[in-house]
This record gives structure tokens, C-alpha cells and sequence, in this order.
């Protein structure tokens, strides 16, 4: 299954698995599980033949199964479904073939809601998912959200049952996406979604999330957005706390309890309130009757260098649990207290307390070697040869002329450069892609919306695909050339590629 965005402020599911009815309720579930529409359509293809499915109880079931699943329309390719009209809503829409349905359909009528297009092997509906996209680009950023769920789960087995989970989707959920992978980890039961900024939380709202979620980096001008979308901010400071506490006595006309996480700085030295600001912090907080601590936390900065550094993990654990046992004791109420994040679930499992943050683990990277080895790569940046052309020895090639041929060559361009997430510093022949498996260096400069690739030596054509990168060593091999973490390749590829978020539809 494919799910892209569609025209109209639609989303598609794209679902070409062969027939089957678990595989229908399966792509049925992965609709639902899309809260960024209200409505939900099915557009269902002529059933294979050899599939048991002329009866009238099929069809009867088939609409059961639609009403359970909560479809709202439905549009039926195939001979088939006219023939057994009777068993589906009125509003219900029949087509003899996809030829017919693309002629006379008023694709107008599809507007905010999600679709899921389910052909199979011999009835594709290609045509109808390439109509419906919203856009069509050759540079592609594919993100598998079964080693999503693969890395979750790894995660929460070295959990304790009792520990909450907090999965932060900041940063376009490290670059992979927005609400897609905000909805699929609803569906995984999690506790907590943690964002940076209140605009980011806004999105996520919009479109459907019901989790609580936690904003990092709050400021004055957004207090409006975070309580009208009952999001939590995070208060780091008594000038802060003071601005939030005018704006609820000013504007909270309904009185509802606003929940906060009060962030304590333990040797990070970023944002936080220190051990000296307790006392006034308590005091402050005891008079609010419209703020309640959700949490308490803070960050370790130094887990994904256990050799190094432990002795001053430890001592901000140690400072962050005297810290947060003062405020716990003066609240009659629980507070959640949490400081572990990715590297410390595995690095510093004694310190897991009442909630753990989940962030980079869950996009496939760690600095612990046995986790390296063990989480999937989300992430396959992909893009197509726009155009071959033949180099004769001496010309230059790129700017600057940064590439004179040696030799005769065969050069490739493809539609993806610096604006995409392919560095310049990836040109000159530093880094290699692969096309049909078959590694072809970038060479010259890497320009801002294209470069070009020596295939000199590999057969290849135009409209070829060509893999940039699509295992977590290529991008720490990336991130090595850039002088950079892994952290950084990922989050700022740009949202101009497509994303496609992939998942499997096996019986």
C-alpha cells in the first residue's frame, strides 16, 4: 500500500495486493486509521477471476464490511458490481471498467477525505491513482512504515509495563512526515506525542491527533494556539510562567484546566529552570488554580557516549530526581517525571522513571551498536534520469567547469539536487549512487534542483530510477562525508520530494 497526497486536499491509499478478503480489511484498517479526513471512500476494482465471488452473499458481506469499517462511498469497477447493485447503498457508483469510470466520473466530487484505491494484480487502476495524485515528481522520498512499527516495538520491549512512552514527531517527524506517522503511531497505543514548536502541534490537530501532545518551544504570541488546540506547552522559566499565568487570567474565559511540563535543567545548560528556582516555582504554581504539572523533565546530554561520559549521566539523573522529588512532594496530584531519551532506553535502562522519549530510535538510528544492528531504515530517497547525454574528453561539465573529462564519457542527469537533500559537498566524485544495484559516482558540482552521475561504465536509460539512498549505512556514509551526525541527513531533507509512505498488504 502507497499513501500519498491527493488533489483536492485528499489523501490516496494506493493498494494493488491480489484480492483477498483479509487483504480488503486490511486495506480498509490502514484507511481508517487516517484522521486527517472525516470522510473515507473505497474505489474498488473487478475482483480476479478464479476468487469465489459471485454470490449474492458476497457482495452482502462486502457492504457489511464497508458499514463496519464506516466508508462513506463507494465506486464499484467491474461488471460485477452492477449485477449485484441491490446489495449497496444508493449512493453507491458502478463502472464496466476503468476506461468508462475516468470518462465519465465527475472527479470534482472528491474533495477532503481520504481515498483508498484497492486493484489488484490483473485490474491495477494505475490510471486512476496517477489521476488523483496531487502532484507527480520525479524525486521521491519513500518512508516504510512497517520498519516504523518494526523500530517501536523493538523499543517498547525494554520497557518496563508500567513505563509511558513519549514519541517525539518533531522536525516533520525527523524528516520522514507529519500527521502519516502521527497516525500511525496512534493506532500503537502510545502515551505522549512530543513536538517543538506550537505550529507543528497545529498540524497535527488539524489534521485529527487526539494524543496529548507536548510543545518544546513555546513563546508568548503562540499561548492563543496552544490553548485552543489543547496543546501542552513546555514552561522553562519564571518569565515565561508569569506571561502564561497574564494570558490565562486575561483570555481563558472558559476556565479549563491548562496542563504544562515544567523542564528542569540538570547540566545540559540549554533551556530549564535551575534548582534555585524551586521554591518560587512551587509557590508560584500553588496559587494557579487553572494549571496543572502534567510532567516534570529533563534531557541527558551525554547517553550516546556511555564510555565517555557516564559519571555525568549519572549526576543529572541524581540532580534531576532531587529536583522533581520537591515538586512531586508539594502537588497532592501524580506528575510524570522523564529524562531518558533514544540512547538512554538502552544505554541507561535504570533510569527510565515514569516515562521514556523516544525519538531517533524510532526513525532507525542509534549510537548503540546491538540497537544499530537491529532497527529498519524508514527512509528511500529515490529519483529518475532525466536525460543522458555523451561528453567528449576535454569539455566541462557543471559549474565552474569543477569537472573536465579526462576521457570520453556518459553522463546521466537526474532531477534531484541540494534543494532536494543531496549535499554539495556529495559532488566531485565523493559520493556514489546506484542504479539496477550498480554504483555510478556524482561528479561536478551538485546544482540546486539537479546533478549528474558518471555511467560510463554501467548500461542504463532514461527514466531509469536511481537509488540515492535506501539503507542506514548510505546515510551514514553521508552524514561521515559531511562531517555531521545522521540526525542532521535526515531531517534536513526537503519537503519538495514526494513522500510515499509504504506499507505492506500481505495475507
Amino acid at each position: 500500500m502507497r499513501l500519498t497526497s491527493g488533489k483536492n486536499n485528499c489523501s490516496i491509499i494506493y493498494d494493488d495486493a491480489r484480492f483477498s478478503p483479509p487483504s480488503l480489511e486490511k486495506a480498509m484498517d490502514f484507511l481508517i486509521a487516517q484522521r486527517q479526513h472525516i470522510k473515507r471512500s473505497l474505489i474498488l476494482s473487478q475482483i480476479e477471476e478464479g476468487y469465489l465471488v459471485e454470490s449474492h452473499s458476497f457482495y452482502s458481506a462486502l457492504c457489511s464490511l464497508m458499514k463496519l469499517k464506516k466508508i462513506d462511498s463507494f465506486i464499484g469497477i467491474g461488471a460485477s458490481f452492477q449485477q449485484y447493485a441491490s446489495c449497496f447503498d444508493s449512493s453507491a457508483r458502478f463502472y464496466v471498467n476503468e476506461e468508462e469510470f475516468l470518462k465519465e466520473f465527475d472527479f470534482s466530487s472528491l474533495t477532503n477525505q481520504t481515498i483508498l484505491i484497492k486493484g489488484n494484480e490483473h485490474f491495477q487502476l494505475l490510471q486512476t491513482y496517477n489521476l488523483l495524485q496531487e502532484y507527480h515528481q520525479q524525486t521521491t522520498i519513500e518512508v516504510d512504515l512497517d520498519a516504523l512499527l518494526f523500530n517501536l516495538d523493538y523499543f517498547k520491549q525494554k520497557l518496563k509495563p508500567e513505563t509511558k512512552l513519549m514519541l517525539m514527531v518533531k522536525a516533520f517527524s525527523y524528516g520522514s512526515g507529519s500527521f502519516e506517522i502521527a497516525n500511525m503511531l496512534c493506532e500503537e497505543k502510545v502515551d505522549y506525542l512530543g513536538v517543538a514548536y506550537t505550529h507543528e502541534g497545529v498540524v497535527l490537530r488539524n489534521a485529527g491527533i487526539e494524543l496529548p501532545i507536548m510543545v518544546m518551544n513555546v513563546v508568548e504570541e503562540d499561548f492563543k494556539d496552544i490553548i485552543a488546540h489543547q496543546l501542552e506547552p513546555e514552561i522553562y522559566s519564571l518569565r515565561q510562567l508569569d506571561q502564561f499565568i497574564a494570558f490565562l487570567h486575561k483570555e481563558n474565559s472558559s476556565n479549563n484546566i491548562c496542563e504544562i511540563h515544567l523542564k528542569l535543567d540538570t547540566g545540559m545548560k540549554r533551556l530549564g529552570f535551575e534548582y534555585q528556582d524551586i521554591p518560587q516555582l512551587i509557590s508560584l504554581l500553588k496559587l494557579q488554580k487553572g494549571i496543572r504539572i502534567q510532567s516534570v523533565f529533563s534531557h541527558f546530554s551525554t547517553t550516546d557516549e556511555p564510555e565517555h561520559h557516564a559519571d555525568f549521566t549519572h549526576s543529572q539523573a541524581a540532580r534531576f530526581q532531587e529536583m522533581a522529588k520537591e515538586l512531586k512532594n508539594a502537588f497532592a496530584y501524580p506528575i510524570i517525571s522523564h529524562i531518558s531519551n533514544s540512547a538512554g532506553i538502552s544505554n541507561f535502562p535504570e533510569y527510565q522513571m515514569d516515562m521514556v522519549r523516544l525519538g531517533i530510535g524510532l526513525f532507525g538510528f542509534s549510537p548503540n551498536e546491538t540497537d544499530q544492528k537491529a532497527l529498519r531504515n524508514l527512509f528511500s530517497f529515490k529519483s529518475r534520469i532525466s536525460q543522458i547525454r555523451n561528453i567528449k574528453k576535454g569539455e566541462s561539465i557543471g559549474y565552474g567547469r569543477a569537472y573536465i573529462a579526462e576521457e570520453d564519457k556518459r553522463i546521466a542527469i537526474i532531477a534531484a539536487g541540494y534543494a532536494d537533500g543531496i549535499y554539495r559537498y556529495m559532488g566531485n566524485g565523493n559520493y556514489k549512487v546506484r542504479i539496477a544495484q550498480q554504483e555510478v559516482p556524482i561528479i561536478a558540482r551538485v546544482c540546486m534542483d539537479m546533478c549528474m552521475l558518471d555511467v560510463s561504465k554501467i548500461s542504463c536509460q532514461e527514466g531509469d530510477e536511481v537509488v540515492v539512498f535506501d539503507r542506514q549505512a548510505d546515510i551514514v556514509n553521508i552524514a561521515e562525508l559531511g562531517r555531521t551526525i545522521d540526525y542532521e541527513v535526515i531531517t534536513n531533507l526537503s519537503d519538495r520530494p514526494l513522500r510515499v509512505f509504504v506499507k505492506s498488504n500481505n495475507d
